[in-house]
């Protein structure tokens, strides 16, 4: 378990000029970190226990396997129905590695991902302590 009285000394001695600016922007989520949910039973597994479900289909090229399925593509599509139409994914279902199916919608567009400005942030953040 993750102690932020812990976090927060070893900032203190080790970061002592810069801990009141970090810290005043940090402590909100360090608070949080104690109010976190457990991870999933899952989250635990050894990387010996993942199971590749495609590895029956290992000759496959992945425009093999992106073929859309019209069934699946019917069922995407209904999750869609009345949103704005700039909303963008592909699925790719491999749990049955016999019967994959994909689906597509507006597949071509192109987006900044969300995350990448975050890293951004938090590059610079890690740079500046």
């Amino acid at each position: 378990m993750l102690h932020t009285t812990n976090i927060k000394s070893w900032f203190r001695n080790e970061y002592e000029e810069n801990y009141s600016i970090v810290s005043d922007c940090l402590a909100p989520k360090i608070d949080s970190l104690k109010r976190a949910a457990a991870l999933p039973v899952g989250a635990m597994k050894s990387y010996n226990d993942i199971q590749l479900n495609l590895l029956s289909r290992k000759n496959d090229s992945a425009m093999g396997l992106m073929q859309v399925n019209a069934d699946f593509q019917k069922e995407i599509s209904a999750l869609f129905r009345g949103l704005d139409k700039s909303y963008s994914l592909t699925v790719l279902d491999i749990s049955d590695p016999e019967n994959v199916r994909y689906a597509e919608r507006n597949e071509t567009a192109g987006y900044q991902p969300g995350s990448v400005g975050k890293l951004a942030v938090l590059l610079g953040l890690f740079t500046f302590i």
